[in-house]
């Protein structure tokens, strides 16, 4: 996965589920900074974790469940 590709899923994890940046930290077990660097760009988990938050941030249900 690339950057780009995981910076879409963090924006489009967001969206789907409504969640704040920090609850959708708290919800996968990273901080809000964290959230917010994914969601810019500027960081990326290391190649052997991405498929692990990939799969983490797909899981998350909407703020309403």
């Amino acid at each position: 996965m690339t950057q780009d590709e995981f910076t879409a899923l963090v924006k489009e994890t967001r969206r789907r589920t409504g969640l704040s940046g920090p609850v959708l930290g708290s919800r996968i077990g990273v901080s809000f900074m964290t959230i917010h660097r994914w969601e810019k760009g500027r960081t990326m988990p290391k190649d052997d974790a991405v498929a692990y938050w990939a799969a983490a941030l797909r899981a998350v249900e909407p703020a309403n469940v």
